[in-house]
């Protein structure tokens, strides 16, 4: 029971991060202590493997939004095997998903918090022995999550290159991992609406293509049509395993060896995967490049990418409430809420007391994005987690 309780309160931390663009304008000093909540909550992070009960509560309410607006499930089967507990893999997409979000709206020096919530989630992955989630991780940060990442292009331009058997990945060291394309070959990472070039391609995600309006894919490196052959555009990857889209826009778990074999492909890659735990170095480089950069306020939101089919067709449908009209709290209506949420010390810990999360921290109503009570919330939730572990 502890164990559940803790991963309810790392979903609720991470939803309400996620849904926050409060998040987007903290200072270094707001990351900071955001950080160290974080290392809190994610201590739980080596019993999630044990658990039979995780991600109980989102069965069957994990979804991708498609490019025409449509809402998919997330089907268990389709993961590849790296956990041995299906309803694990779903908690640990689920994160992943949460996190995705968030690097997705890269606001102004935003990175800075991504960067340190990405590094002590990697960092709680590999310490757990989930070392494929921990590679998939890193790789969805360096291989361009604001964008794609082509062999030719400048930002702002749409993207028709792609990698073939006749352009292999330059080599990219785990001490280069997550610097600004200089020196890592001709690749730009563009978008339509030219974000900083802060990421790079990962090496097991070679082909990243973004034709204008149509969102982003991966392909294999043998590609060589436009928009990849049948049976080879599959999706970015989060956790679980990577997931291949069919001609008939059906899926299939996708093997490492469908990326790492065959003509054009770098067998090499495979070598690094043990080394990916030095990957957390490029998210110090992507701290020091947002430091440097100038604030850009034309980005477009985790809602330009859901829904105008950019590189972000995967969200959950909680971001719908990205176009809510915000309206702080007061003290006494934070506290309130607070009350009702969590209740008294001798709360009962029963289903409705998740549901009532669950349902709070989806439609946004205990914080409204931007509240400066933001960081009281996550000292509430990282109690709760703590409190949650006498169970």
């Amino acid at each position: 029971m502890s164990t559940f309780l803790a991963v309810l309160a790392v979903s609720a931390f991470l939803l309400r991060l996620c849904t926050d663009k409060g998040v987007a304008t903290r200072t270094a000093e707001d990351a900071a202590i955001g950080a160290d909540a974080w290392a809190k909550i994610v201590g739980v992070a080596a019993d999630l493997r044990t658990s039979a009960n995780v991600a109980a509560l989102l069965n069957g309410k994990v979804t991708r939004l498609e490019q025409d607006g449509s809402q998919k499930h997330w089907k268990a089967e389709a993961f590849a095997s790296t956990l041995s507990d299906v309803k694990l893999k779903e908690r640990w997409h689920f994160l992943l998903l949460c996190l995705d979000g968030l690097i997705a709206d890269n606001k102004r020096k935003h990175v800075l918090t991504t960067a340190a919530l990405i590094e002590k989630t990697a960092q709680a992955l590999h310490a757990a022995g989930h070392l494929g989630e921990f590679t998939k991780t890193v790789g969805r940060l360096l291989s361009g999550t604001n964008g794609c990442v082509c062999r030719t292009g400048a930002a702002g331009a749409s993207c028709s290159a792609h990698y073939t058997a006749a352009s292999p990945l330059p080599p990219v060291a785990p001490d280069k991992l997550g610097q600004v394309t200089e020196g890592l070959g001709n690749r730009e990472h563009v978008t339509d609406k030219g974000f900083a070039k802060l990421g790079t391609s990962f090496g097991l995600n070679d082909n990243v293509q973004n034709n204008a309006g149509t969102g982003c894919k991966i392909f294999k490196r043998t590609d060589t049509e436009p928009n990849g052959a049948q049976g080879t555009a599959i999706d970015v990857p989060f956790a679980g395993g990577l997931l291949k889209r069919k001609g008939d826009d059906s899926e299939e778990t996708l093997n490492l060896a469908d990326l790492t074999t065959g003509p054009g492909a770098n067998p090499t890659n495979l070598a690094k995967i043990p080394l990916m735990y030095e990957a957390w170095q490029a998210l110090r480089d992507l701290t020091n490049a947002a430091q440097n950069a100038p604030e850009q306020t034309n980005l477009p939101t985790r809602a330009d990418l859901a829904y105008n089919g950019k590189c972000q067709p995967h969200l959950m449908a909680a971001f719908k409430s990205e176009k809510k009209t915000d309206t702080d709290l007061t003290e006494q209506q934070y506290n309130d809420r607070i009350k009702q949420l969590f209740g008294g010390p001798s709360v009962d810990i029963n289903e409705q007391f998740w549901k009532n999360l669950e349902t709070a921290t989806l439609n946004e109503q205990l914080l409204p994005r931007g509240s400066p009570k933001e960081l009281k919330l996550i000292d509430d939730i990282a109690t709760l987690m703590q409190a949650s572990r006498a169970y």
